[in-house]
């Protein structure tokens, strides 16, 4: 039993770390369920079930490994713990290490930033090479519902639907009909959409302003900047046209999308 404990915890270790790899290099969530963007056959939510249930499973094992592993772990600490309760070098600088890592991923003090850095710098990436919502969440309206939101003509949008052969009401989400005509919801819009140019809400224009600022967001739309300005401050946000796209949509706890959409309006 105890060799089953030490290979099923070493297996559990591995499937969580390459699943943890996967997501930190994975798509924003909302372009993966799009595009339903998938490695080695499974989603991004499949990954992230798998990481979740391996990890935690991971520490159940660890405790039962601890259990018929006891005896030779208490005869090997017990000595290393009872000479660490003494403040040595080694303690403060282990504990340095700890605090540093800690404090450090949450204030994102370098090189922590650049790692987290690297990580949205790989996620936005895929924004250019995989099609993404029109607003977040999109799969999950009715097509009733986009219609409405994306002012597109509902029975238009059905009749160009049942030209490709595709099936769907009103009221079934964009999702629904997706997976009941094996289409994704990108493949779908595509099919009801106007001409992409013609479609300021298309994320693949909107892909990397985020970075931008709002004077340069402005400029690159013909949004009046002291218009838009001035539709921030009702939205309970003063600020100027240096601040980026990204950082006013988090203080407004929206998207950059949202938020370009709303300026737009």
């Amino acid at each position: 039993m105890k060799k089953i404990t030490s290979l099923t915890l070493a297996w559990m270790f591995l499937i969580s770390s390459i699943s943890g790899i996967i997501l930190y290099l994975a798509p924003p969530g909302r372009v993966a369920r799009w595009s339903e963007w998938r490695i080695v056959g499974l989603d991004k939510d499949q990954w992230a079930h798998l990481h979740t249930v391996t990890t935690l499973l991971m520490l159940f094992v660890v405790a039962l490994h601890l259990y018929y592993n006891w005896r030779p772990f208490y005869s090997y600490m017990k000595p290393k713990v009872a000479a660490s309760l003494s403040i040595t070098r080694e303690l403060l600088i282990s504990l340095g290490v700890a605090v540093l890592i800690t404090v450090g991923s949450l204030l994102l003090w370098p090189p922590f930033a650049q790692i987290v850095s690297l990580g949205d710098t790989l996620k936005e990436s895929w924004e250019h090479k995989l099609a993404a919502p029109p607003y977040s969440h999109a799969e999950l309206d009715t097509l009733e519902q986009l219609s409405q939101k994306l002012k597109l003509p509902l029975q238009q949008s059905l009749q160009r639907l049942s030209d490709k052969g595709i099936k769907a009401e009103p009221t079934q989400s964009i999702e629904t009909i997706a997976k009941e005509n094996s289409v994704t919801p990108a493949l779908l819009f595509s099919l009801i959409k106007p001409d992409a140019k013609s479609t300021k809400t298309s994320l693949s224009e909107g892909s990397g302003m985020g970075k931008k600022s709002l004077e340069e967001l402005c400029a690159a739309r013909g949004i009046d900047l002291s218009v838009a300005l001035g539709k921030l401050e009702k939205m309970g946000l003063q600020t100027d046209g240096s601040m980026s796209v990204k950082a006013a949509a988090e203080a407004l706890g929206v998207t950059p999308l949202e938020l370009i959409g709303a300026l737009e309006r």
